[in-house]
């Protein structure tokens, strides 16, 4: 399917694609969210972990083990929504692209359409241009063959074939009209 034909059927032929990317978009806003609260949950891991082993004397080793959990389970949910939001900002990058490069498509076939439409145009004017050329040609041959065989030479009337259109309409034109009779 080609982009004109997308086009010509939907005022807004990319809401798909627009719609998907919307999708993506709020997606990755909600990771993004996410990711901050992870972070913030990772700081909060590992200053307690800190707090354990610098302010408090005789922390077991229970604590301590299990503020180091707590920091491992929040770095590691911190780079799992990392990748997710690079991932996701990645796929988004690509759909704009791919989406441009449609639109530019479809803009470069909606031109060519009008390119062709008025070439079409054009040509059939030019066709009819040489019918009415051929046409004029055509009653020309057949004036000129008329002076010809009508004997109608130059014999002193001047009204020879070479001479002016003046000269033939002062033939046509009765004596007593052109002031020659009295």
């Amino acid at each position: 399917m080609n982009a004109l034909s997308i086009f010509k059927r939907s005022k807004n032929p990319f809401a798909k694609q627009e719609a998907d990317l919307a999708d993506r978009r709020q997606r990755r806003d909600a990771l993004s969210s996410k990711l901050e609260a992870a972070e913030l949950e990772r700081e909060n891991a590992n200053s307690e972990r800190r707090r354990l082993l610098i302010e408090v004397e005789g922390a077991s080793a229970t604590e301590i083990a299990a503020a180091e959990t707590a920091c491992r389970e929040a770095t590691d949910r911190v780079a799992g929504f990392e990748d997710a939001v690079r991932s996701i900002t990645q796929q988004i990058e690509e759909a704009e692209q791919a989406l441009t490069a449609q639109r530019e498509q479809g803009e470069r076939e909606l031109a060519a359409a009008e390119c062709e439409r008025r070439a079409s145009t054009i040509d059939a004017a030019a066709g009819k241009l040489a019918q009415a050329l051929a046409a004029v040609a055509g009653a020309y041959g057949e004036l000129r063959d008329s002076i010809d065989l009508g004997g109608i030479a130059d014999s002193g009337h001047g009204i020879g074939i070479n001479h002016s259109a003046a000269n033939l309409r002062e033939l046509n034109t009765p004596l007593w009209a052109r002031g020659r009779l009295a």
